[in-house]
């Protein structure tokens, strides 16, 4: 095992930008490049996700691609490919609420030991008289309910009926 050749993409809520990096291929006894580094700002980046199909059945996955070039950034390989559409639009809202900085953050547990540090998060969290430790203090039962909520809200969303609001704003042009 070695060690992976670096990051492929980060979203940057603090300063609103996505960086990528795009590395040359690595032949044998040669050493490897230094990587391009795209930066962009995330409202330049639209959402796409692709399926294609294998013997396992069909497969789907969220990408960003930026709008003004041929930069990608798969954020869909956070969850792998998925047999149905929805987990895709579900990440695709999760990343568009983690990049809106009017909005705290997304309550999951990966973030709780973060939420203090974001000064939007901790407002809300005082306002709402949210547990610093609401995550880490749930019990297992607790705990598989949310989940159970959370997937069946995933499950349930309507993405494909929500209105484009980026349609009203955006030409699309193909290249």
């Amino acid at each position: 095992m070695k060690a992976g050749k670096g990051p492929l993409w980060e979203l940057n809520r603090r300063t609103g930008m996505v960086t990528v990096w795009s590395y040359p291929p690595k032949f044998p006894f040669i050493p490897r490049g230094k990587p391009e580094v795209f930066k962009a700002p995330f409202v330049e980046f639209d959402a796409w996700v692709s399926t294609r199909g294998d013997r396992a059945g069909i497969l789907n996955r969220l990408h960003l691609f930026h709008r003004y070039s041929k930069c990608e950034a798969a954020v869909g390989a956070v969850g792998g490919a998925t047999s149905m559409p929805e987990p895709c639009y579900a990440l695709w809202d999760f990343v568009q609420n983690y990049m809106d900085v009017t909005q705290p953050l997304p309550d999951i547990p990966i973030w709780e030991a973060y939420r203090h540090l974001d000064p939007v998060t901790a407002e809300h969290d005082r306002k709402t008289s949210r547990p610093e430790r609401y995550w880490r203090d749930m019990d297992d039962d607790t705990f598989k309910a949310c989940e159970r909520e959370m997937h069946n809200r995933v499950r349930a969303l309507s993405t494909l009926g929500r209105p484009n609001i980026m349609a009203e704003k955006t030409v699309y042009a193909s290249y």
